[in-house]
């Protein structure tokens, strides 16, 4: 019976496949199975660091649950059942029918040493600035020269989410009220329509929109236009994601809290109303508004963006999008996925060993044994190999 270790799977993830040299995401998907079945056995043990799919977990779990071995989950921040989620507590039920266990980080003894397992590495990657700029967004995807067409002849958009008109000039868009970037192009006559930029650059880099299916923007950006950060969706998880980051509200009475032109409070006002101890009939009174209104505001059914933003610094400093979800660092080597690097050993800024397994999950599967080789060589820049005599040792601790 052997141990193994994977993470970052991104089952059925169109923008993880493409950077991963795949044309078709069920190519990668089939890569996936292919690494895992190759190593992994019936009675062994297998520790997923996270991040099955990108949203609804039913296709991913459906493929990793005829895949043999003993599955263990250790949450990503793709997954539904992440403790920052929103109604986490609800969402792992459907795991619970793959995997043995699922829990937020792990602890284990390799070897006679003790070893953390974790999503996130101590440190290191998932910086971003904020606010953020066009200028500062992190590209994962070479730009390059490539133009494609957009399915108007004439027209081609590039990965960075530029469209190039009929007499070779990048065109410049507007943006609309609802915040989303808009251009003109012909409707076969003399006429013009407008067309998003996001529905053209999806178009071209992830192929025809589906029936039924929406673009969604995956950071939750509406003039964030780039190929890697688009993709076809069904509108229920469309909507889904834009209640996640904060974008459900286009325009008027559908805007939250403040920004609601018939609002009647404000957010310190609420923010009040929540921390008092005053009878409802008395804060209706004092605030002007009705006894229902209190009761829906203390039971969370209104004003529910009130303490729920988690913003960083807004002067430009460095910002940690996760630095919360972080195990502390007291020194123990860390098993980690989530990074976009390719370094399988890194350290931590107080040194720790960072053994990342997720990078190449298309490929293979990281053994125990690789994991032991580098905790008792404990050099930096290693290139995984095997012990002469193999670990056998993943003990709870």
């Amino acid at each position: 019976m052997s141990i193994w270790f994977t993470s970052d799977l991104h089952l059925g993830h169109d923008f993880v496949a493409h950077t991963r040299g795949f044309d078709q995401t069920a190519e990668h998907d089939d890569a996936v199975s292919d690494a895992w079945v190759a190593k992994v056995r019936a009675k062994d043990t297998v520790w997923v660091l996270g991040d099955l799919a990108l949203a609804n977990p039913t296709y991913a779990l459906s493929v990793l649950a005829p895949l043999p071995g003993i599955k263990n989950l250790v949450w990503g921040n793709h997954d539904r059942g992440w403790p920052a989620h929103r109604n986490a507590h609800t969402q792992a039920r459907p795991y619970m029918d793959v995997f043995a266990s699922v829990q937020a980080f792990a602890r284990r003894r390799i070897d006679g040493a003790e070893v953390m397992l974790s999503h996130f590495p101590y440190d290191g990657d998932s910086v971003m600035r904020a606010p953020q700029t066009a200028a500062s967004r992190v590209t994962l995807v070479d730009a390059g020269p490539e133009w494609r067409p957009v399915g108007v002849e004439g027209y081609f958009a590039n990965r960075e989410g530029q469209v190039l008109g009929r007499f070779g000039r990048v065109l410049k868009p507007w943006i609309a009220g609802s915040g989303y970037e808009y251009i003109a192009v012909p409707t076969g006559g003399t006429g013009k329509r407008n067309v998003t930029v996001h529905s053209l650059v999806c178009t071209a880099f992830h192929g025809p929109r589906p029936d039924g299916m929406q673009v969604a923007h995956n950071d939750g950006n509406p003039t964030n236009n780039r190929a890697e950060n688009l993709r076809w969706t069904t509108p229920a998880d469309n909507s889904a994601d834009r209640r996640r980051h904060g974008t459900a509200w286009a325009s008027g009475y559908s805007r939250p809290g403040e920004l609601n032109p018939g609002s009647k409070l404000t957010a310190s006002e609420v923010a009040a109303i929540r921390s008092s101890t005053e009878p409802a009939h008395l804060l209706a009174g004092a605030f002007g508004v009705g006894r229902s209104a209190i009761d829906d505001i203390r039971n969370g059914r209104t004003w529910k963006n009130v303490g729920d933003k988690r913003d960083g610094d807004t002067d430009g400093r460095p910002v940690d999008r996760h630095e919360q979800y972080r195990l502390r660092d007291l020194g123990l080597p860390l098993i980690h996925g989530h990074t976009h690097s390719t370094k399988f050993l890194t350290a931590s800024e107080r040194g720790s060993l960072q053994l990342h397994v997720g990078f190449d999950a298309h490929r293979r599967m990281v053994s125990l044994e690789e994991v032991a080789a580098q905790l008792a060589g404990g050099t930096m820049g290693a290139a995984p190999s095997r012990r002469a005599s193999p670990a056998r040792s993943c003990a709870h601790t």
